[in-house]
């Protein structure tokens, strides 16, 4: 199914310096936002954090800021939403967009293995390779097979104002400025499954030696006014609750209006490795 995303209306807000967490710093121009629907990290120990900004309370390392939904967006201005795929299957299983969507040519970047997470958990059967059926397999090699192969340093969207393709993978946040960029309106594939939805995190390394700046940071950078101006500049959607109460309202109900596809992360976090080094040696083109 295919369907609408939001209007922005508000002024970009100028993000807080994070010496006081508050002050001026230069904001851009307001862009709108009217969609329709249709790499390594650091490792984090033990260390105990929570933040001040936590809801509810954190208990572990790590504290949510903003979440993105991975999406398959396309020029809505071109495809009716009745013509779009209902889901990323549909993209190799049925002719009629075989060659018609980017398949990517690496799966260093986080949002693709994400994508392929969403695809995969599918399938999970535990006499499978890695935790996943054949039929789950021959699914990834037909997003590869039958898709158009990334050009090294095109962004999507202009392959798809050039007409080579008419989807493409893509975080929720990127949307707007791919649309001020691009001058089109983006729509978004919503699977019955759902979207898959991840939550950046920000947390204190292990070993540090400077533990209490690091947790003065995490609290400035959660906070409610960092998050709301970061939603501000970046369509970001904040997870800090005070930050969602003044984000804008269009961020907002965009993204709980989304289905959140049911991934079980923790089997996704055992085997992904695996399934990334398989993916690259066996499927990538």
């Amino acid at each position: 199914m295919a369907g609408t995303p939001p209007t922005r209306s508000s002024p970009r807000r100028a993000i807080p310096s994070p010496t006081s967490c508050s002050g001026s710093t230069t904001s851009t121009s307001t862009s709108s936002w009217t969609p329709r629907r249709s790499s390594r990290t650091p490792r984090c120990g033990p260390t105990r954090s929570t933040p001040s900004w936590a809801t509810p309370p954190g208990t572990g390392t790590t504290g949510p800021s903003c979440k993105q939904a991975i999406l398959l967006a396309y020029d809505a201005d071109r495809i009716d939403a009745a013509d779009a795929p209902n889901d990323w299957l549909d993209l190799w299983n049925d002719p009629a967009f075989e060659g018609r969507y980017q398949s990517e040519t690496s799966m260093g970047n986080a949002t693709i293995q994400i994508v392929m997470s969403g695809i995969l958990t599918r399938y999970a059967d535990p006499e499978g390779e890695m935790g996943i059926s054949e039929e789950g397999w021959a699914e990834v090699e037909k997003y590869f097979s039958t898709g158009s192969p990334a050009v090294e340093d095109v962004d999507v969207f202009q392959r798809i104002v050039d007409g080579e393709v008419d989807y493409g993978q893509l975080p929720s946040s990127g949307l707007p400025g791919r649309e001020a960029s691009y001058d089109i309106t983006a729509g978004v594939v919503e699977p019955e499954v759902g979207v898959p939805f991840v939550v950046e995190q920000a947390a204190i390394i292990k070993g540090t030696d400077q533990l209490e700046e690091s947790q003065e940071f995490i609290d400035w950078f959660g906070g409610a006014e960092l998050q709301a101006a970061w939603s501000a500049e970046f369509d970001s959607m904040p997870v800090n609750q005070g930050a969602i109460d003044q984000a804008e309202p269009s961020i907002v109900e965009f993204h709980e209006g989304l289905v959140r596809q049911d991934i079980d992360w923790e089997f996704v976090t055992e085997n992904l490795p695996g399934w990334v080094e398989k993916i690259e040696l066996e499927y990538v083109v």
